[in-house]
Protein backbone atom coordinates (compact mmCIF):
# COMPACT_ATOMS: atom_id res chain seq x y z
CA UNK A 1 0.00 0.00 0.00
CA UNK A 2 2.91 2.05 1.03
CA UNK A 3 4.74 1.90 -2.76
CA UNK A 4 1.06 2.72 -4.19
CA UNK A 5 1.09 5.81 -2.44
CA UNK A 6 4.50 6.62 -3.40
CA UNK A 7 4.00 6.16 -6.80
CA UNK A 8 0.72 8.23 -6.93
CA UNK A 9 3.17 10.71 -5.43
CA UNK A 10 5.76 10.98 -7.63
CA UNK A 11 3.21 10.65 -10.81
CA UNK A 12 1.39 14.02 -9.22
CA UNK A 13 4.52 15.60 -9.03
CA UNK A 14 5.47 14.60 -12.95
CA UNK A 15 1.98 16.24 -13.98
CA UNK A 16 2.57 18.99 -11.44
CA UNK A 17 5.38 19.90 -13.48
CA UNK A 18 4.25 19.11 -16.94
CA UNK A 19 1.21 21.72 -15.74
CA UNK A 20 3.29 24.27 -14.50
CA UNK A 21 6.01 23.85 -17.95
CA UNK A 22 2.84 24.01 -20.01
CA UNK A 23 1.87 27.43 -18.63
CA UNK A 24 5.11 28.79 -19.07
CA UNK A 25 5.70 27.84 -22.56
CA UNK A 26 1.88 29.33 -23.24
CA UNK A 27 2.63 32.68 -21.76
CA UNK A 28 5.89 32.48 -23.66
CA UNK A 29 4.67 31.97 -26.90
CA UNK A 30 1.43 33.80 -26.49
CA UNK A 31 3.29 36.67 -25.79
CA UNK A 32 4.84 37.06 -29.11
CA UNK A 33 1.28 36.34 -31.34
CA UNK A 34 -0.34 40.06 -30.85
CA UNK A 35 -2.53 41.77 -33.57
CA UNK A 36 0.68 43.79 -34.37
CA UNK A 37 3.11 40.79 -35.18
CA UNK A 38 4.27 40.08 -38.79
CA UNK A 39 3.70 35.79 -37.52
CA UNK A 40 0.43 36.46 -36.79
CA UNK A 41 -0.59 38.39 -39.45
CA UNK A 42 1.23 35.99 -41.82
CA UNK A 43 -1.13 33.38 -40.10
CA UNK A 44 -4.22 34.97 -40.78
CA UNK A 45 -3.19 35.24 -44.52
CA UNK A 46 -2.30 31.79 -44.64
CA UNK A 47 -5.95 31.20 -43.00
CA UNK A 48 -7.63 33.55 -45.17
CA UNK A 49 -6.81 30.63 -48.32
CA UNK A 50 -8.70 28.07 -46.46
CA UNK A 51 -12.30 30.67 -45.71
CA UNK A 52 -11.12 31.07 -42.45
CA UNK A 53 -11.29 34.79 -41.16
CA UNK A 54 -12.78 36.18 -37.58
CA UNK A 55 -13.52 34.39 -34.70
CA UNK A 56 -12.71 30.83 -36.47
CA UNK A 57 -9.28 31.68 -37.09
CA UNK A 58 -8.30 33.24 -34.00
CA UNK A 59 -9.75 29.84 -32.13
CA UNK A 60 -7.43 27.86 -34.40
CA UNK A 61 -4.72 30.01 -33.62
CA UNK A 62 -5.24 29.35 -29.93
CA UNK A 63 -5.39 25.72 -30.64
CA UNK A 64 -1.98 25.79 -32.17
CA UNK A 65 -0.65 27.43 -29.57
CA UNK A 66 -1.96 25.12 -26.87
CA UNK A 67 -0.77 21.99 -29.13
CA UNK A 68 2.93 23.55 -29.25
CA UNK A 69 2.75 24.21 -25.84
CA UNK A 70 1.52 21.01 -24.04
CA UNK A 71 4.41 19.02 -27.10
CA UNK A 72 7.02 21.47 -25.48
CA UNK A 73 6.21 20.76 -21.67
CA UNK A 74 5.98 17.24 -22.31
CA UNK A 75 9.49 17.52 -23.95
CA UNK A 76 10.37 19.38 -20.78
CA UNK A 77 9.19 16.29 -18.33
CA UNK A 78 10.77 13.48 -20.75
CA UNK A 79 14.52 15.32 -20.64
CA UNK A 80 13.69 15.76 -16.65
CA UNK A 81 12.99 12.23 -16.06
CA UNK A 82 15.58 10.59 -18.81
CA UNK A 83 18.34 12.41 -16.70
CA UNK A 84 16.87 10.99 -13.49
CA UNK A 85 16.74 7.84 -14.76
CA UNK A 86 20.34 8.08 -15.43
CA UNK A 87 21.54 9.39 -12.19
CA UNK A 88 19.25 6.17 -10.26
CA UNK A 89 21.28 3.92 -13.29
CA UNK A 90 24.65 5.57 -11.78
CA UNK A 91 23.42 5.16 -7.85
CA UNK A 92 22.86 1.70 -8.79
CA UNK A 93 25.70 0.66 -10.75
CA UNK A 94 28.06 2.09 -7.93
CA UNK A 95 25.98 0.14 -5.14
CA UNK A 96 26.71 -3.06 -6.42
CA UNK A 97 30.29 -2.44 -7.41
CA UNK A 98 30.64 -0.83 -3.89
CA UNK A 99 32.30 -5.04 -2.53
CA UNK A 100 35.09 -4.68 -5.15
CA UNK A 101 35.90 -1.16 -3.48
CA UNK A 102 35.41 -2.05 -0.31
CA UNK A 103 38.38 -4.72 1.15
CA UNK A 104 36.29 -8.21 2.36
CA UNK A 105 38.30 -7.42 6.04
CA UNK A 106 36.82 -4.17 6.40
CA UNK A 107 33.29 -5.50 5.49
CA UNK A 108 33.31 -7.90 7.95
CA UNK A 109 34.64 -5.38 10.65
CA UNK A 110 32.13 -2.83 9.70
CA UNK A 111 29.33 -5.48 9.17
CA UNK A 112 28.42 -4.23 5.70
CA UNK A 113 26.39 -6.67 3.88
CA UNK A 114 27.76 -7.64 0.56
CA UNK A 115 24.70 -7.89 -1.79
Amino acid sequence: MIKIKKGGGCLFKTYFIFVRREIFYHDRLGSSLTTYSELTDQFFANLSFFHQKGLAAKELLNEALNKQSTALGLADCFYLMGWLMVGLFVIIVLFSLRKWFIPSKARKENDIPTS
